[in-house]
């Protein structure tokens, strides 16, 4: 009985593998052959037909794309030159293929599903020297250059610390603002037990110091609860140093202590301006901007009509005449703003890019100059990626 089983079995899975071949091999003939096989228990024959070539399909036409060109309008007349075009450039730390980006390249990085939208440099600082600072992010460094456009120095950052913002003080110290990477669990515990908070649900921002030859003089780490931030409207973005040794982190102030621990000093509902001493803070509705302004309690200097939908607006800076920038975005552009202390906007920089693969940072020098740092995917324009660092200067007369 159990022989019988056997060759039964035996028969059944010859059966079945010529099954297998004969399935396989008519597929393989309809796909590569173009044989088309008839169905069983037909009279019909094979059909041979003949191979069809390969057609791709065609590309989907593209709206052709113009670079835009920003102008000025206002009772103020500026003016704008390019003072360094830089070509993208990644910095390969380690490997047989090591290399250091020049002086004139800058990183760029893609990302995203579609590699649509782009990563670069993320802030840029002028000193009272008129010496231009630019932190590129994607290659971990600080370029210095001059007020010509001249590399100077290169200031090289911890590969484990991504810096995210900086500035600099009166004595050329650059303070680098952003959140470590690669914290073991006891160490995260140890900040944590310091600074008197739970380790669950926390993140941790770091402020480092580098002197002016650049080297790093001290780090400093600040836990905080994110139920707290969500509190107190707080994520460490932006840093800024005032002639107090105080550090003014996404509108909180910190008192920079020992290099290692971070102690909360004060809080204000405003942006901290060095110029004046004071806060700003900006509302904004569908109608109007609001600027308020003061020390302890801030109070209204003035208001401006909006003629159009505006979608957001930044604080760049205050300069030594009270007059304050803003980056206002509104849809598909953005522009900034130079506003007097009356709260009349004298100069408007207008038609700037504001896509996810083309952006810009900016910031105001102590001359009342505007310094743009425009970067963009090279797909948009059909080209390379390309920054360029542009200076617009008020005219005379």
């Amino acid at each position: 009985m159990a022989r019988r089983l056997i060759v039964t079995l035996m028969v059944v899975g010859y059966f079945g593998v010529w099954l297998s071949a004969e399935i396989l091999w008519a597929h393989r003939a309809e796909q590569e052959e173009r044989v088309i096989i008839p169905k069983p228990g037909t009279d019909k024959k094979p059909i041979r037909r003949e191979r069809e070539t390969w057609v791709p399909p065609p590309a989907p036409k593209e709206e052709p794309k113009e670079k835009r060109i920003p102008y000025s309008t206002g009772k103020e007349k500026y003016a704008c030159e390019v003072l360094i075009r830089f070509t993208s450039g990644l910095s390969i730390p380690r490997g047989p293929h090591k290399r250091e980006a020049g002086p004139y390249e800058l990183g760029i990085s893609k990302w995203g599903e579609t590699e649509g939208m782009i990563t670069g440099p993320s802030s840029i600082k002028v000193d009272r020297f008129e010496n231009i600072y630019v932190l590129d992010l994607v290659n971990r460094r600080i370029l210095k250059y001059s007020s010509r456009g001249k590399f100077l120095k290169m200031i090289k950052l911890s590969e484990r610390h991504g810096a995210g913002d900086f500035d600099i003080d009166t004595e050329g110290n650059i303070y680098t603002l952003g959140f470590p990477h690669g914290f073991k669990k006891e160490q995260r515990k140890h900040l944590c037990e310091l600074a008197g908070i739970s380790t669950h649900d926390v993140s941790i921002f770091f402020v480092e110091k580098y002197d002016s030859v650049g080297k790093s003089a001290g780090i400093s780490y600040f836990p905080f609860l994110h139920k707290w931030a969500v509190e107190n409207s707080f994520w460490p973005q932006k840093i800024l140093v005032d002639d107090k040794g105080y550090l003014h982190i996404s509108e909180k102030v910190f008192k920079f202590t020992a290099l290692e621990l971070l102690e909360l000093y004060k809080t204000y509902e405003g942006i901290f301006s060095p110029t004046s001493g004071e806060f700003y803070s900006i509302k904004k509705d569908i109608q109007e901007i609001q600027i308020l302004k003061g020390k302890e309690k801030l109070e209204s200097i003035g208001s401006i009509n909006l003629t159009r939908q505006l979608e957001g607006v930044e604080f760049i800076k205050e300069d030594a005449n009270e007059n304050i920038y803003l980056c206002c975005k509104f849809e598909k552009t953005k522009e900034i703003w130079k506003i007097n202390r009356d709260g009349e906007v004298v100069v408007s920089i207008c038609n700037l890019p504001y896509s996810d693969a083309c952006k810009f940072v900016a910031t105001v020098s102590e001359n009342d100059d505007i310094y743009l740092l425009i970067y963009w995917l090279g797909s948009v324009y059909k080209e390379n990626h390309t920054v360029e660092l542009i200076k617009w200067y008020k005219e005379e007369g």
